[in-house]
């Protein structure tokens, strides 16, 4: 009997170590998640700002455009 015991209460250990590696492993992987989540938002805006600045350059190019013609009109004017 006292053998019974004694490997119920390992066994008993054992489980509850199971158990705390599970919850560790469990709260590691939701943290993980969080990251993934925080990175591809973080992702997102910086390709609509990289979108923005495109767009602003290409008015820019357009706006200095415009300005090289008025420029040119005056000179030859």
């Amino acid at each position: 009997i006292a053998d019974l015991n004694a490997g119920s209460e390992q066994t008993s250990a054992a489980a509850s170590q199971i158990s705390n590696a599970s919850q560790s492993l469990a709260g590691q992987a939701s943290d993980q998640a969080a990251s993934v989540q925080e990175t591809s938002a973080s992702l997102e805006q910086m390709s609509a700002n990289v979108q923005g600045t495109t767009e602003s350059a290409g008015e820019c190019q357009e706006l200095m455009g415009q300005a090289r013609e008025t420029v040119e009109g005056g000179l030859t004017a």
